[in-house]
């Protein structure tokens, strides 16, 4: 791995983890996925997946939340999002794109509330109507950021990239 990826990888995680962190007091308000989907399209999936990676280490240990239960959840619900992503790598629309991502913020949901469920002996329905207005915000918050937010910053990224190979062979 070349020390240029290294340091691209190293700077993207730390935009993932701080602007998260930024925004925690707001729940599921995050820029979260739409910068996952930008990743996902500027830099491929497995520098996306080792991006991912970092960024929940450095999440559940700012938070001190790490768990043989909870971590693996978050490492798995992160990581779905890319993989659907490159699923459907073909489909380049703007809206089936957005909407990949909203679902994805559902399944992220579902994934704590069936561990949540199973760790407290609880009732499925009751818990899942519970935590809905927090799965809603974070579907729409996805779909919303997404819709207006990705192309242009993969163009933005994909310009920058442009210039410094420009640079680079000059």
């Amino acid at each position: 791995m070349s020390v240029k990826r290294i340091a691209r990888i190293a700077l993207f995680a730390a935009i993932l983890f701080v602007q998260e962190f930024a925004l925690s007091f707001i729940p599921n308000v995050q820029f979260t996925q739409v910068l996952i989907a930008v990743y996902y399209y500027s830099f491929g999936l497995v520098d996306t997946i080792i991006i991912t990676t970092i960024h929940v280490i450095l999440d559940n240990l700012s938070m001190g939340s790490f768990s043989f239960i909870y971590t693996p959840a978050m490492y798995i619900g992160w990581l779905l999002l890319p993989i659907i992503l490159h699923l459907f790598k073909k489909n380049k629309n703007r809206f089936f794109i957005s909407s990949l991502v909203g679902l994805h913020g559902l399944l992220y949901s579902l994934i704590f509330i069936v561990i949540d469920i199973i760790l407290m002996e609880i009732s499925f329905w009751p818990y899942f109507v519970s935590s809905l207005p927090f799965t809603i915000i974070l579907i729409i918050n996805g779909f919303i950021t997404t819709l207006l937010l990705k192309d242009k910053l993969v163009d933005l990224l994909n310009m920058q990239k442009n210039l410094l190979i420009k640079k680079n062979y000059k």
